[in-house]
């Protein structure tokens, strides 16, 4: 899978460059064939009239917002950018041209902030193998040192809270399965591998005293999981499913700020993902809210820990909604477009929450919902040249009964801005 995706981004990076070429030809001509690129023998292909390559030249110049990475202390927020190489760009106000906070100088295939952002991680493909040896990056002296040595593959770090540890998915070179590394960034010697198997792991949160890592250990990547609790400094690991073949589906892990508990989405009580809660003294589960018909996809508490922002998703279209935690309601957000939310992040004063928002008319533009007034803003977003906002309407939900069973089928319908209603 990351080697498919290493593939499609390394042909992007080709084709982008490519296109910038070409697109130059099409704009200053428009009479004849449109020509190959240099090096591409065409052989019993038809000629592509240059007035037709004129005519698909605005689809090129395809438009999609950086994912959100988080949020300044004084409430701006912060994207993450990739081209040949990684930057962090913050907006100040909705609808501003963004203002760069770094522009990683190294070739990275990601980074990964402290909270503070003095300090990056960041895999390089070293070797030529897709092995990602890790790196931490000083933003002040600008220096760089290895993590790990080269052959081994380092992936999906987390920093703790303090910005003092950081842990990741590693395996050594020739050998089955991954394990979970622990490691002073600062100090690389201080290194020690607390959690191994034959299957694929990951570090998915810390607790805020960066005494817990929670590792998500997937013994079948589409439902069964197993999470544990890990305690680096002692080498103590606590299964918080009920027994090893006690698996079902987990994410959105998150620790309270206490320590006592953990929170998560998981389908362990029900055919849907619903919204639950692990007491680490007793590793009771309950569940805090669930919806009976649609999958909580995403689930994130506010840093003040009260209310959590909840993403269901209904038929395919992500419905936001707010839920409190003290009284149990859940406020909905009812006017945002139909489409995928990805990348909730909460404002450090736990008042809006940012996310990217993709439908047909934006590609992950990025909005605020602020809470108790369900109030929506655009931050980014800029209209391709395509002209989609005009052409292409909002998508509608239909469902129809199929025959002879009678089962509900659903589908999406663009209707044509010049058909009549039905």
């Amino acid at each position: 899978m990351r080697t498919a995706i290493k593939l499609i981004f390394c042909l992007a990076i080709f084709f982008a460059f490519q296109t910038k070429e070409l697109s130059a030809q099409v704009v200053n001509n428009t009479a004849g064939a449109f020509p190959a690129p240099d090096g591409l023998t065409l052989k019993g292909t038809a000629e592509v009239p240059m007035s037709l390559a004129k005519a698909a030249e605005r689809y090129n110049n395809y438009y999609q917002a950086s994912p959100v990475e988080g949020w300044t202390v004084d409430n701006k927020i912060i994207v993450k950018e990739f081209g040949r190489t990684a930057s962090l760009l913050t907006y100040r106000q909705p609808e501003v041209q963004p203002t760069p906070i770094l522009t990683f100088p190294l070739p990275a295939y990601d980074i990964y902030p402290s909270d503070d952002r003095k300090n990056y991680l960041y895999n390089q493909d070293t070797d030529g193998k897709l092995n990602y040896r890790m790196f931490v990056w000083n933003h002040e002296s600008k220096q760089s040192v290895a993590l790990t040595d080269i052959g081994t593959r380092s992936v999906q770090p987390i920093w703790s809270p303090s910005g003092k540890y950081v842990a990741y998915s590693f395996s050594a070179p020739d050998t089955k399965g991954m394990e979970i590394a622990w490691q002073n960034p600062f100090k690389p010697e201080e290194k020690r591998i607390v959690f191994s198997s034959p299957y694929m792991v990951q570090a998915v949160a810390w607790s805020k005293d960066d005494r817990f890592v929670a590792v998500e250990e997937y013994v079948n990547l589409a439902d069964m999981t197993r999470l544990w609790l890990i305690e680096p400094q002692t080498g103590k690991k606590t299964l918080l499913n009920k027994s090893e073949k006690d698996a079902f589906g987990i994410d959105d892990v998150q620790f309270s700020a206490d320590g006592k508990y953990v929170y998560l989405t998981s389908n362990r009580a029900g055919e849907f993902l619903s919204f639950e809660r692990i007491n680490l003294s007793t590793k009771e589960w309950s569940t805090v809210y669930k919806n009976e018909a649609a999958d909580i996809e995403i689930a994130r508490l506010s840093p003040d820990e009260s209310k959590a922002a909840l993403v269901f998703n209904d038929k395919g279209i992500s419905r936001l909604g707010f839920y409190d935690l003290k009284t149990g309601k859940l406020e909905t957000v009812s006017k945002l477009n139909p489409g995928v939310i990805t990348n909730l992040k909460w404002s450090p004063d736990s008042k809006q929450i940012a996310f990217n928002l993709d439908y047909a008319s934006e590609a992950s533009s990025i909005y605020t919902v602020a809470t108790g007034s369900s109030q929506i803003t655009r931050w980014v977003h800029e209209p391709n040249a395509a002209r989609a906002d005009e052409d292409l309407p909002i998508v509608e939900r239909i469902e129809w009964q199929s025959k002879p069973d009678g089962k509900t089928i659903g589908g999406w319908l663009f209707r044509s801005k010049k058909a009549p209603a039905t």
